[in-house]
């Protein structure tokens, strides 16, 4: 039998053995929360070298995950979904405890990491609409994190990753948007037959009112990938302040590898020029294609990000 596959099952083996029998405190987990392919990987992997942390990968993926099976939803957990609100309180209590966990949720643990851990990271993809609802019933000390990409590179690094049956996608006007538009908009969405604006259509969608259900848009940290990209050590420095960790930034900074592609580097495409990995998407656009998306940002009123830029234009929810 292969030797790399008994270290493996070894090494996970350790970490279901101890993972029980901590006792994470609630109230301590730090969850960051971003639409698929917006570089939470990235981001998530340099804040589990933060000192006594450890991390749960998506613990509400709709195959893999540990969200109730008998919680159903589609396209993107929201509020609007919830029949049993003790039933979805007491499921997410149990992630943010690391109370239920599988291979898939505890593939990054270590387990001497997970034995010396005082709190936890959460990645969360798919939730966005969900931090208001999480923020109301949960005493959390930190702030979740936000993350957000430009949507034009969002929304076609999912089309070129996701077959369309990974729940990713939808090809109608979801149900937790549909309240959000009037007819007019509903029918203009609806006749879009390009998938990419239809996309990045629901993407403007669901930040707008992701931005009106906050109470405040303080209540969340906004991280944006390309200031990551651009001046990395400066936004994990921000960040670690927001998340009053700046005890953590010279131990944290010193660990991490700037160049290093994330795990989900799938195509191995990431650029070694910071600005170039910026620019690769919108770059390719001609003038046509951009006017259009910028029409579908004015529409629905979407401020951060313009169509012929890739770097963020205004604050979130401005």
């Amino acid at each position: 039998m292969n030797q790399s596959f008994l270290l493996r099952n070894l090494k996970r083996a350790l970490v279901f053995g101890i993972l029980p029998f901590k006792n994470f405190a609630l109230e301590d987990s730090i969850i960051v929360c971003s639409e698929p392919r917006s570089g939470s990987t990235w981001l998530v992997e340099m804040l589990h070298e933060l000192h006594k942390s450890t991390l749960l990968w998506e613990p509400i993926h709709p195959k893999w995950g540990v969200l109730d099976k008998d919680i159903k939803w589609k396209w993107r957990l929201s509020p609007d979904q919830i029949e049993d609100q003790d039933q979805w309180k007491d499921s997410f209590e149990k992630i943010l405890r690391a109370k239920k966990f599988t291979r898939w949720t505890s593939f990054h643990c270590r387990a001497v990491q997970v034995r010396n851990a005082n709190f936890l990271i959460h990645k969360f993809i798919r939730a966005n609409l969900l931090l208001p609802w999480l923020i109301e019933h949960f005493p959390l000390k930190q702030k979740p994190i936000l993350l957000l990409r430009h949507p034009i590179d969002t929304c076609q690094s999912q089309l070129k990753t996701f077959d369309v049956d990974d729940n990713v996608f939808t090809d109608e006007l979801p149900a937790s948007l549909a309240a959000e538009v009037n007819q007019v908009e509903r029918d203009w969405i609806n006749a879009l037959d390009n998938r990419l604006h239809f996309l990045i259509a629901l993407w403007c969608l669901m930040h707008r009112k992701l931005a009106k259900d906050l109470k405040q848009i303080e209540d969340v940290i906004v991280v944006h990938y390309e200031n990551l990209l651009l001046d990395g050590p400066r936004e994990i420095s921000q960040l670690l302040s927001a998340l009053n960790m700046d005890e953590q930034q010279n131990r944290l900074l010193s660990k991490l590898d700037w160049d290093k592609a994330s795990l989900s580097n799938f195509k191995g495409d990431l650029k070694s020029d910071n600005e170039a990995q910026a620019w690769k998407n919108i770059g390719k656009l001609s003038s046509k294609e951009s006017d259009q998306i910028q029409e579908i940002f004015d529409r629905f009123s979407q401020r951060m990000y313009r169509a012929k830029s890739p770097f963020p234009q205004s604050p979130f929810g401005s």
